[in-house]
């Protein structure tokens, strides 16, 4: 990354770079307005096969809670990050989640199950929501 652009492949729309930057959350809906924008075609299966494009690639990873996208944060490093989710204002912040993905792999190891993928996402207030809670 450099610059706020990324550089996804050869021939990628720009804007799909600029969504792999982008710090806030985002949807098919918003990969087609920027497709659209691009005057490229804005179908429902492009968004969606760029969207799987920068998950499978670690640009992305998709918030289940919001049905949403989020740009990754650590890009260059392999790692299995947990969502801190905003209730309020729906920020996501991406955190280390090392210490609660080694407990729950050892409590599946004890109950002899095999875990093939698992999303750790935390919902709460973000410290500026939590300023203005009463």
């Amino acid at each position: 990354m450099c610059g706020g652009r990324v550089a996804i492949y050869p021939g990628a729309p720009p804007g799909i770079g600029d969504l792999a930057a982008k710090t806030s959350r985002y949807g098919a809906y918003d990969i087609l307005e920027i497709l659209r924008a691009d005057g490229l075609g804005a179908q429902p299966p492009v968004a969606y096969r760029a969207l799987d494009f920068l998950t499978t690639n670690g640009f992305a990873h998709r918030i289940e809670r919001l049905n949403a996208f989020v740009a990754c944060a650590h890009t260059l490093e392999d790692h299995a990050p947990a969502f801190l989710i905003c209730r309020q204002c729906d920020t996501v912040a991406e955190a280390p989640a090392g210490p609660a993905r080694a407990a729950l792999a050892q409590t599946a190891r004890a109950a002899g199950f095999a875990i093939e993928g698992a999303t750790v996402e935390a919902l709460g207030l973000c410290p500026n929501c939590q300023d203005v809670a009463p």
